[in-house]
């Protein structure tokens, strides 16, 4: 009794090991990417993708914590909090919504994202040129037909990306990075 109990506390700790590497290594993308300017949506969509892999290695439990600790890392450290609340509201919670909402039949799957996306999308609009926090006034960042539109664009490419790379990670690197059997 005592083994089996010791053996699910060493697989709880590898566990937790391996998600809190992958926290850091979140934050350590997402501040190379704001530090370098030009690249912080890049760092915080690899920041996502590594949600993506706890969600496939673990559980969505898991892969919502990483998430949560590394938004709250984010929204401390990082110097852009804009970008800390993209990843917060898009970037990191994106691959568990995806992971629910593909279970859905495809047509309102691809409606209900591309409504989240849209709604995150005005929001964070909203939040950059109407409240000002974290743009000048002479900003001209307005809500038209063109934001939208390459908006939707950049969205319908990232969910397709993203869907290549789980079902890659899961075909190819799964087997040779031999993850699961550091956490299991």
């Amino acid at each position: 009794m005592a083994d089996k109990k010791r053996a699910e506390t060493t697989r709880q700790t590898k566990r937790l090991v391996f998600c809190a590497i992958l926290c850091a290594l979140s934050f350590v993308l997402s501040m190379l990417g704001t530090l370098l300017g030009i690249f912080d949506l890049t760092g915080i969509i690899f920041s996502g993708l590594l949600v993506a892999l706890v969600m496939i290695e673990l559980s969505p439990r898991w892969a919502i914590l990483v998430w949560l600790v590394t938004s709250a890392l984010l929204a401390l450290f990082l110097p852009d909090k804009f970008v800390a609340i993209e990843y917060i509201v898009f970037a990191g919670i994106y691959p568990a919504i995806k992971n629910v909402l593909e279970k859905l039949p495809k047509i309102p799957a691809w409606i209900l994202k591309f409504v989240y996306f849209n709604i995150v999308l005005t929001g964070l609009i909203l939040l950059a040129t109407k409240v000002q926090l974290f743009m000048a006034a002479d900003t001209d960042l307005s809500l038209s037909w063109l934001v939208y539109l390459l908006g939707n664009a950049f969205f319908l490419v990232y969910d397709l990306c993203m869907s290549v790379y789980i079902r890659f990670y899961e075909v190819v690197l799964r087997k040779r990075l031999r993850i699961n059997r550091f956490v299991s």
